[in-house]
């Protein structure tokens, strides 16, 4: 409903038909399709993911029960992962072509928005096979006042020791509780 996706060229093959969209939906799921004009794939679906975070909201939809009614200001909808997507891409040898095999790293952050207050890191290096880096939530050890992950999350690079690291920066979030 919120997200806006990411689109990513990794141009393993040299053409610019090699995309990869990587967005949130509002049917509980964070999904990577194939992208491109000239691409007879483009459209179909790499793979998606389902955080355990949502599982019980799974069951609103399926029940679609409480009836969603027009005027009711969202307050019966069910949210997902419908934050911003956000991603990190660095190709080693720089030769324009994000391939793993050349030791390139694409890392994509998903947001949760009105869905939670939770960011999954992904490694989608390999797009057709991704690997959960990390997950953060309140829940997590000094997070506890993390509030829904409404800014987007932004990607910068920090030296540690002789490492250049990504890290991502993103603001404390929106609770509802303290508006």
């Amino acid at each position: 409903l919120h997200s806006r996706p990411a689109v990513l060229s990794y141009a393993r093959d040299g053409t610019d038909n090699d995309i990869v969209v990587f967005y949130g939906g509002n049917d509980g799921t964070f999904r990577a399709i194939t992208g491109g004009k000239a691409n007879a794939n483009g459209g179909k679906e790499l793979w998606s993911f389902i955080p355990s975070e949502m599982f019980s909201k799974l069951v609103r939809l399926y029940d679609n029960a409480p009836e969603l009614v027009t005027g009711n200001s969202g307050k019966n909808k069910t949210y997902f992962l419908d934050g911003n997507v956000t991603f990190y891409a660095s190709d080693a040898n720089s030769d324009g072509r994000l391939r793993s095999a050349d030791g390139d790293k694409v890392y994509v952050y998903a947001t949760a928005r009105r869905g939670g207050r939770l960011i999954y890191a992904f490694d989608v290096s390999d797009p057709d096979n991704p690997r959960l880096l990390w997950k953060v939530s309140n829940a997590s050890a000094g997070l506890a006042q993390l509030g829904q992950t409404w800014s987007e999350a932004k990607v910068t690079t920090v030296m540690l020791g002789t490492t250049p690291t990504p890290v991502l920066i993103f603001g404390a979030g929106y609770d509802a509780a303290a508006d």
